[in-house]
C-alpha cells in the first residue's frame, strides 16, 4: 500500500496546473498524515531539509515534495514571526503557483508601476549553480505604489501569475503558514524592488541559511498541533483516502 507521501507524489506528477493539483491534493490527501509520516521518517526528513532554507523575505521555505519526473512542488511557507520588515521585498516570481493558508494570517499588497509613486532599485534575483546561494543584481530603476491590500485568513485560497508585483507577511502576534503549490519556472530570474540605498550592499552573491532537520521538525510539529487539518480541507468536499 502506498504511503501518504506517495500519493502526494503521484498527485504532483499527473497534474500540470498548480490550482488543480492544489485541489485534489486538498479533497483527497490527509495533511496531518502527511506530515506525521515525514516527521517520523529521519531520512525523509532529510531529504526535506536539504531543499528547504529561510528566505530573506523573512519565512522559511520547506519544499515538503518535488517529485524528479513533475513539473510541480508542493512547498510550505512558514512565518514565525509576524510583521512587516525591511527586508520585506516588493517582488515577484519566477512561476504561477496556487496557494492556502492552513495557519495564521497572510497580509498581501499589491504594486503597479505608477510614475508619481515610490522610487525603487529594480534588482534581478536568481538562484546559483551552488547549492544554498543566490544572487541580486541591479538592472535599474523604478516607481510604483501600492494598488490593492488584503488579509487572508485560514482557509483562504488564491493563486495568481508569476509577474505580479506583492509583498506578503504574517500579522504580528501569530505563526502563519502557507500550503502551495509552485509550478515550474517560467524564466530565469525573478524581479526584487529594493530601497534605493540598499541596492550597493545587496549586489552579488549571497548565502541562503539552510534549515536543519530539527527546524524543519518543529515547524511540522508546530502545524501539527495548530489545527492545520481543517484549515487544509475547510470548504472542499472530501474523498476517501483510496480514491487517489
Amino acid at each position: 500500500m502506498k504511503s501518504m507521501y506517495d500519493r502526494v507524489e503521484d498527485i504532483l506528477i499527473s497534474h500540470h496546473e498548480p490550482s488543480v493539483a492544489l485541489t485534489r491534493l486538498r479533497t483527497t490527501a490527509s495533511l496531518t498524515s502527511l506530515l506525521d509520516f515525514l516527521r517520523a521518517d529521519a531520512a525523509m526528513l532529510a531529504v526535506v531539509a536539504s531543499r528547504s532554507y529561510r528566505h530573506r523575505n523573512g519565512f522559511d521555505k520547506i519544499v515538503l515534495a518535488a517529485p524528479s519526473t513533475s513539473l510541480l512542488k508542493l512547498v510550505l511557507h512558514v512565518w514565525s514571526e509576524g510583521g512587516l520588515t525591511n527586508s520585506d521585498n516588493i517582488h515577484d516570481h519566477r512561476w504561477d503557483f496556487s496557494s492556502v493558508i492552513i495557519c495564521g494570517a497572510l497580509q498581501l499588497e499589491f504594486y503597479e508601476q505608477d510614475s508619481g509613486g515610490k522610487n525603487y532599485s529594480v534588482m534581478r534575483y536568481r538562484p546559483m549553480p551552488e547549492a544554498g546561494s543566490f544572487e541580486l543584481r541591479p538592472v535599474g530603476t523604478t516607481t510604483v505604489s501600492s494598488c490593492a491590500s488584503v488579509t487572508m485568513t485560514i482557509g483562504s485560497t488564491y493563486r495568481w501569475s508569476c509577474d505580479r508585483l506583492h509583498r506578503a507577511w504574517g500579522l504580528p502576534g501569530l505563526v502563519t503558514a502557507t500550503l502551495l503549490v509552485q509550478g515550474p519556472p517560467i524564466r530565469e530570474d525573478t524581479t526584487v524592488l529594493v530601497c534605493e540605498d540598499d541596492a550597493d550592499h545587496l549586489n552579488g552573491p549571497q548565502s541562503l541559511y539552510r534549515l536543519p532537520a530539527g527546524e524543519v521538525e518543529s515547524r511540522l510539529a508546530t502545524l501539527a498541533v495548530d489545527h492545520a487539518q481543517e484549515a487544509w480541507s475547510l470548504g472542499v468536499r472530501q474523498f476517501p483516502e483510496h480514491s487517489l
